[in-house]
C-alpha cells in the first residue's frame, strides 16, 4: 500500500500493522507499503509481485491505494463487468485497472489461498488535494474503488463514509492535512479489525 498503510503520520509503528500485531498477538505482518504509492502504474502491485517472488507467503493480503492517484489527478481509466480470470485484460497504467490487475493476480497467481482486504482514504480537505478535488469528486472516485472490490468479492473497509475520521478531527486525529496519527489509526482500527474479522 501507500503512506496510510506504511505508518506515516504514526512514526515507527506501522499503523495498522501495529494494531493487528496488538490485537492477534500469534501473527506475522510484514508490511511492504511505500509512501508515495499510487496503484496506477503497478506501483502498489509491484510491491506484492516483489514479495511473492521472494518466497514469501500470506494468509491475508491487507491492501491500501487510490489516495495518492486521487491527490495527483492520475488517470483512473474504466473498469467493466468482465470476470473470466483466465480472459479478462486490464489497463495497469490507469487506477481501476491496476486496481483489478492487482486483485486478479493475487487471487489468481500469486496467493490464491490468501484472503484480500483492501481499505482506500478517508474524507480529506478538497483544497489539499492537486487539481482541488471536491466532495463530489472524492465520493465518486471511491465509490468506483468499492464497486471493483465489490466485482472481485474483495472485503473493502470504507473509511470514507464509514470510517468516523475526516475533517472535523483533524485536530485530534491527524498529523498532517492528510496522514493520520495514532489516535487517527485507533479510531479507524475498529472499522478495519470489523472487515478482517469477517474473512478471519
Amino acid at each position: 500500500g501507500d503512506s496510510v498503510n506504511y505508518g506515516a503520520g504514526w512514526e515507527g509503528s506501522g499503523g495498522f500493522q501495529a494494531l493487528i500485531e496488538e490485537t492477534y498477538p500469534g501473527c506475522t505482518v510484514v508490511n511492504r507499503s511505500v509512501g508515495g504509492t499510487t496503484l496506477a502504474n503497478d506501483q502498489i502491485y509491484n510491491q506484492i509481485a516483489g514479495y511473492y517472488s521472494s518466497g514469501g507467503q500470506a494468509d491475508v493480503v491487507l491492501v491500501d491505494g487510490g489516495g495518492n492517484d486521487l491527490l495527483t489527478d492520475a488517470d483512473f481509466g474504466s473498469f467493466g463487468d468482465g470476470m473470466d480470470p483466465a480472459s479478462v485484460t486490464f489497463d495497469a497504467a490507469t487506477t481501476f485497472g491496476a486496481l483489478e490487475k492487482l486483485i486478479w493476480s493475487v487471487q489468481w497467481v500469486a496467493f490464491p489461498q490468501a484472503k484480500i482486504v483492501f481499505f482506500g482514504l478517508y474524507k480529506i480537505f478538497s483544497s489539499v488535494t492537486e487539481g482541488n478535488k471536491s466532495y463530489a469528486g472524492q465520493t465518486a472516485f471511491w465509490e468506483s474503488i468499492r464497486k471493483i472490490c465489490n466485482k472481485w468479492c474483495v472485503p473493502y473497509a470504507d473509511f470514507f463514509n464509514e470510517g468516523t475520521v475526516g475533517p472535523m478531527q483533524l485536530n485530534s486525529c491527524f498529523a498532517d492535512a492528510v496522514h493520520i496519527n495514532e489516535a487517527g489509526y485507533r479510531r479507524l482500527w475498529p472499522k478495519l479489525r470489523n472487515t478482517l474479522q469477517t474473512i478471519l
